[in-house]
């Protein structure tokens, strides 16, 4: 079973609202993500675990650039930055986080209203994107992984309500 949890307390007041409805969201997008299939190496790696924590975090621009550029050598903005535990080689137990996602929340706020969308879905859509890089998911590798990247984002997001198209661009 996979848990999201929100792990940030401290995020622009502008927020308020679609955290809240993002926080509300994450028993069920939680429930939704457990029946993704993961591929196989991190499938093998959850095993026998009851439950697979994530915690999700809402940070400022200037803290997700700095994050960008020291993780990913690339001095600036993004999104979404995912980071699993299950590629580093160590057990990872049940009662431990297994992946962290940090979601930019000026991006966030900035791509909602360049999409036309509301902010908490594309709260939702960014922590779907986050869990599935942890569950070993890579749309940078090919365009077959891309596709089924994309597949497993829009099964996630339609069972909980959400435009899965959003996936799309």
């Amino acid at each position: 079973m996979i848990v999201l949890q929100l792990a940030t307390q401290n995020y622009p007041a502008a927020l308020n609202a679609a955290v809240a409805l993002l926080r509300r969201r994450l028993p069920s997008l939680s429930r939704s993500l457990s029946s993704v299939k993961a591929p196989a190496a991190v499938a093998r790696r959850m095993k026998g675990l009851s439950q697979v924590r994530i915690d999700v975090h809402i940070i400022g621009d200037a803290a997700m650039k700095k994050m960008n550029a020291q993780y990913r050598k690339k001095p600036v903005t993004t999104d979404v930055l995912a980071f699993s535990y299950f590629e580093t080689g160590n057990p990872v137990f049940a009662h431990e986080t297994a992946g962290e996602i940090y979601i930019s929340a000026q991006r966030a706020k900035a791509q909602a209203r360049e999409n036309a969308i509301a902010p908490a879905d594309e709260l939702a859509l960014l922590t779907v994107h986050g869990a599935l890089h942890i569950l070993g998911y890579d749309h940078e590798k090919s365009a077959q992984q891309k596709r089924k990247m994309r597949d497993a984002e829009t099964q996630v997001l339609t069972a909980n309500g959400i435009n899965g198209a959003l996936t799309g661009r």
